[in-house]
């Protein structure tokens, strides 16, 4: 099934928890960030996140995550 995040709050460290929230919850997590500055963000995190799993830093596969602009998700 799918997970959505639907991210408004503050920093990467919420935003990092959105990330790993809608990957564990469901078989495809998909984050729609607010507005441009979040998605890059989100961008960012999710490349640190893949990083920390190639270094085996981070146990699991997080790589069930989608982000996706806000208009283009209402473009669907």
């Amino acid at each position: 099934f799918l997970a959505f995040e639907i991210e408004n709050t503050g920093g990467a460290k919420y935003s990092i928890g959105d990330i790993l929230n809608a990957s564990v919850m469901g078989k495809i997590g998909i984050v729609i960030p607010f507005n441009e500055n979040k998605y890059n963000m989100f961008i960012r995190l999710k490349k640190y996140i893949h990083f920390l799993e190639q270094l085996g830093k981070l146990e699991g596969n997080f790589r069930n995550i989608l982000i996706i602009k806000q208009d283009k998700f209402l473009d669907l």
